[in-house]
């Protein structure tokens, strides 16, 4: 029987949520599925403006609240992921 392996913590990040945060961490998933885990998770799928996890350190995450006239599509890079 074959073992499962899983990448269970995705990189912090500066809390910055750009482009270039959010083309790491794809890279970062691509690598791990493309070389056979058998899952991906990342943590912090939403944390507030600022990117401050419950713990007070700086993270990047996929989504987030953004004003009234919040499109993800236009706001938040991981998005397109």
């Amino acid at each position: 029987m074959q073992s499962q392996s899983y990448q269970t913590e995705q990189e912090c990040g500066n809390g910055s949520n750009d482009w270039t945060g959010a083309m790491h961490a794809w890279d970062l998933m691509c690598q791990y599925l493309n070389n056979g885990v058998s899952g991906y998770f990342y943590w912090n799928t939403s944390l507030l403006d600022g990117g401050v996890s419950t713990w007070g350190w700086s993270q990047n995450s996929p989504a987030g609240p953004g004003p009234s006239n919040f499109r993800p599509d236009q706001s938040i890079p991981s998005y397109y992921e």
